[in-house]
């Protein structure tokens, strides 16, 4: 029976708290932005919440941004009740200036700007806008020193800052207020311009006469309007005035030539296409929606009646990407994969032996394990996990077709070993193999599995090495780094190194040379175990 409601304790929920309890203390100058809302609990708390959020030393972004969120886009309203609203703005302001100068990733700062924007033109549109009407501005000028330096987040939120700026155009009397916000759409337009004509220059590419398309004239007027041409007339035009809200924004053009593609009218033409949309990460989320026109084309060309030349297709897969190695191996994969289990559905043979040479062209992706982070983590290489993956799921789609691509594998993982984190969930994957239709290739299917560390039954299965590791590191009062470390890497992420790393470990207690630890920590922690030989006196002689 569970008691609900009783207090969790133990020595590693202790033993966290002591390392990472900090008192949050909110800034004076903060503290208006609690007093204008001290009558409304339900909006004083969650404002708490986030400032103490804020300012902790070990603060969650997501945290923070979920935060604002509330304060921004649900309970504003409330902060703008009195005559100091134009000072809670500013504080507010500030709260997002300063979290975005911090080091966010692309994606988190993309957020703030989603947030920040839509807050800006709710306030610029709203009935206090001209008592706001400089703090607007500060903001717009602020938002316009960060774009040269990280354009992409602006590119993708041109639209909210077009937003904001038509908001305060169409308020009159806000001239001053909308100039910095001029300003910075005029920026994102002349970035955005210049990104797509250096990118995203599809008739350029076919006119250069490097994709065979069969109906080159038809896709290169379909491209025409996102061409470099038309991107240098917009960007040579673009006026210093609100008639600039009429010129489209980056996400516009995109937007054009994404449905471009819908309008080529011959397959085959519109699958080269999508490869070269697919090339980079110009397209940013729109990427998603390519992907899935690629896949809809070749499921399309794979269908029987249709006699697709399957080598045509393939040539030009391979040769695409041949020429653009090592850039967004992960997109490859996918296109291959897609291929592949069309391939495999219809049984085509001879388009299989052609689509695994092209695959055994391809550099391997070894594990290549590179030690470990202060946080746990082994380094290995990123693209090792998505090659098993993408040969995996085309195996799957047709065992006896792709035989020949599973003891390649087994091969390859033979030669270069495996690397499976537990949180890789890689037992999915096997369970979908043995759901296949394995049969006819039932042995090599069976080989291939005995090179994959499939090992847990379910996430967060308890084992020897898990328990023992934590039964020696509480002993040793969590003072000894090298235990400390291989417990907490046992839990955060256990992966079949863990064997190797134990072994080393007995290794060391028995020569008190430290060398051996070398693949598998971090060199913080390796130096911290050197200082700590003492504490392997114990083990050392007992092991000896």
């Amino acid at each position: 029976m569970v008691q609900h409601g009783a207090p969790l304790d133990s020595d590693a929920l202790r033993a966290n708290i002591a390392d990472t309890a900090h008192t949050a203390e909110i800034p004076r100058r903060y503290l208006p932005l609690l007093d204008a809302v001290d009558d409304l609990r339900g909006v004083r708390e969650p404002l708490r919440d986030l400032l103490e959020e804020y300012f902790h030393p070990l603060r969650n972004v997501d945290s923070v941004l979920e935060g604002l969120q509330t304060l921004l886009l649900r309970n504003w309203s409330y902060f703008e009740r009195a005559p100091q609203r134009a000072e809670r703005f500013a504080l507010a302001a500030e709260l997002v200036l300063r979290l975005a100068e911090d080091s966010l990733d692309e994606e988190q700062l993309s957020r703030l700007l989603r947030l920040s924007l839509t807050w800006a033109a709710a306030v610029a549109e709203g009935p206090h806008s001209e008592e706001q009407a400089k703090e607007l501005a500060d903001l717009g000028s602020s938002f316009a020193t960060l774009l040269p330096d990280r354009p992409e987040p602006f590119l993708e939120r041109d639209r909210l800052v077009r937003r904001v700026l038509d908001r305060l155009h169409k308020r009159g009397g806000l001239e001053a207020a909308s100039e910095p916000w001029l300003d910075l759409y005029l920026s994102s337009l002349r970035a955005g311009y210049a990104r797509i004509a250096r990118r995203l220059d599809v008739a350029a590419w076919i006119a250069s006469g490097e994709p065979a398309l069969r109906q080159r004239r038809e896709a290169e007027d379909l491209f025409l309007p996102v061409g470099l041409s038309r991107m240098l007339e917009l960007s040579s035009s673009l006026p210093a005035t609100a008639d600039v809200l009429d010129y489209p924004a980056h996400s516009d053009v995109l937007d054009e030539a994404v449905g471009a593609i819908h309008r080529v009218s011959d397959l085959e033409d519109r699958f080269s296409i999508c490869l070269f949309f697919l090339k980079d990460d110009t397209l940013g989320h729109r990427q998603h929606d390519v992907m899935a026109e690629l896949l809809a084309v070749v499921k399309t060309m794979m269908e029987p009646e249709r006699r697709t030349d399957f080598d045509r297709v393939l040539r030009n897969l391979t040769s695409f990407f041949h020429r653009r190695e090592g850039l967004y191996p992960d997109m490859r994969y996918q296109c291959y994969q897609a291929i592949g289990e069309a391939i495999g559905r219809a049984g085509a043979t001879r388009a299989a032996d052609h689509l695994i040479e092209d695959l055994l062209s391809w550099r391997f992706q070894y594990a290549d394990v590179r030690g470990a982070t202060e946080e746990w983590q082994t380094l290995a290489n990123p693209y090792h996990l998505p090659n098993i993956r993408c040969w995996l799921h085309i195996i799957e789609s047709n065992p006896a077709v792709y035989d020949r691509l599973a003891a390649a594998l087994d091969v390859q993982l033979r030669v270069g070993g495996v690397f499976v984190a537990d949180t890789d969930l890689f037992q999915r994957d096997v369970t979908r193999l043995l759901n296949a239709d394995i049969k006819p290739v039932y042995f090599v299917v069976k080989q291939l599995l005995r090179t994959f560390p499939v090992y847990f039954n379910e996430v967060g299965a308890e084992g020897e090495l898990r328990s023992v590791s934590t039964e020696i590191d509480e002993i040793m009062g969590r003072q000894d780094t090298l235990m400390h470390f291989l417990r907490k890497q046992v839990h955060a992420e256990s992966s079949n190194r863990l064997v190797e790393f134990s072994a080393a470990v007995l290794e060391y207690w028995h020569s008190l040379d430290a060398s051996c630890l070398h693949p598998f920590l971090a060199p913080a922690t390796l130096a911290a175990v050197r200082d700590q030989r003492r504490l392997a006196a114990g083990p050392h002689a007992v092991v000896s």
